[in-house]
């Protein structure tokens, strides 16, 4: 909403070129963080089902099991995107406060908010998930961009 308000912060063309660049990214990225939640539903409903599969040979016991990690991993992989998309769209979102109208500048901090708080959230289905995974290389990397990725997001609000 920001981006499209007539005035900027100081009425220039810098200003302008600026706020469309964002106002692009970021309807790109409410588009991706949209189909996450899509994403997310198919990922949890293949965990439930891999959970659901029978164990009772040994055979049975292995593919339970390599479907359950396959599933995990799925699981991560989806809201660990809505970090970074995340991210992605708290960066644009001081370029349009820098850049916005100063009028509007609590819309922006509500905007960087709630990117926090679903990051925040997204973060605590990668650790939960995490826990589950086996391969600890994977675990590994995937806690290190975590921490990467919330550090981006720990800018005071503004």
């Amino acid at each position: 909403m920001v981006t499209a308000l007539p005035k900027t912060r100081s009425n220039s063309d810098e200003d302008r070129r600026a706020l469309d660049g964002a106002a692009t990214t970021l309807t790109g990225l409410r588009q991706q963080l949209a189909e996450a939640i899509d994403a997310d539903t198919r990922a949890y409903d293949t965990v439930v089902a891999a959970y659901k599969l029978p164990k009772a040979s040994d055979e049975e016991q292995r593919a339970r099991k390599t479907a359950i990690q396959r599933a995990l991993r799925a699981a991560t992989d989806v809201p660990l995107g809505v970090m970074r998309l995340s991210t992605e769209a708290f960066e644009q979102a001081a370029i349009v406060a820098a850049h916005g109208n100063p009028n509007a500048a609590s819309d922006v901090g509500v905007a960087r908010a709630l990117l926090q708080s679903g990051a925040t959230g997204a973060r605590l289905n990668v650790e939960v998930n995490l826990d589950g995974i086996a391969d600890p290389e994977y675990r590994e990397a995937v806690r290190r961009e975590v921490e990467t990725l919330a550090s981006g997001l720990s800018s005071g609000l503004r």
